[in-house]
């Protein structure tokens, strides 16, 4: 599952000047995740970042829109909700 997830960063990179990929979510605690996106990285000239906590990526996201939600025009979360 790690590597399909790891693939799946690769093929989405490919064609594009992105060369970092931010790993997030329980999957990416696991120990050997690092080694894998380690090597996949060195393979396909990619930067694999693996956060702390990565974990809880999806809820503190969540939580910072809810606290913005209905922030004055202009702000950051207001331009995400017109470009839905």
């Amino acid at each position: 599952m790690l590597e399909t997830a790891g693939m799946s960063a690769v093929f989405a990179c490919y064609n594009d000047t992105i060369k970092d990929i931010i790993f997030t979510g329980s999957l990416a605690e696991l120990p050997q995740n690092e080694r894998m996106c380690r090597l996949l990285g060195q393979l396909h000239g990619l930067r694999f970042h693996l956060p702390k906590h990565s974990t809880f990526a999806t809820a503190i996201g969540a939580a910072g829109y809810a606290k913005f939600e209905g922030e004055p025009e202009g702000s950051f979360f207001e331009k995400m909700k017109r470009n839905r």
